[in-house]
């Protein structure tokens, strides 16, 4: 705006430089209001109570989830330390995986099972 462009047109560059959907709702207001008219201070004031709202939910849904990613992340190394535990006290278990092409053949189908686990869980 400084540079002389366009009150639109500066809008919707700031819209294409910064991906967001509160600014987007804040732009559409704005340029709304600017072509029909309008109390901007309460429009603005709306906005704001929406932004703080979705926030609000958005964080209400991490605390929620919180539990069942930790619960999967620690299932996910259960594998793994069992592995250990068998491996010091009977070698001869383990080695069987690592040696016949069975056994590799099995150990790589469960690290993909793992990967594909913990993909969904993130998700």
């Amino acid at each position: 705006m400084s540079l002389g462009l366009p009150d639109v047109e500066a809008f919707k560059n700031l819209q294409n430089r910064i991906e967001s959907e509160d600014l987007n709702i804040l732009i559409n207001a704005i340029l709304i209001q600017k072509d029909i008219g309008g109390n901007l201070s309460e429009i603005l004031d709306n906005i704001s109570e929406t932004i703080r709202e979705r926030q609000k939910i958005k964080n209400e849904l991490k605390t929620l989830t919180a539990q069942g990613r930790l619960t999967g992340m620690i299932i996910s190394m259960l594998p793994v330390f069992l592995g250990g535990v068998i491996y010091i006290f009977n070698k001869e278990y383990i080695m069987l995986l690592l040696t016949t092409k069975i056994g590799i053949g099995m150990l790589i189908f469960s690290l993909l099972s793992e990967l594909a686990g913990l993909f969904i869980i993130k998700r």
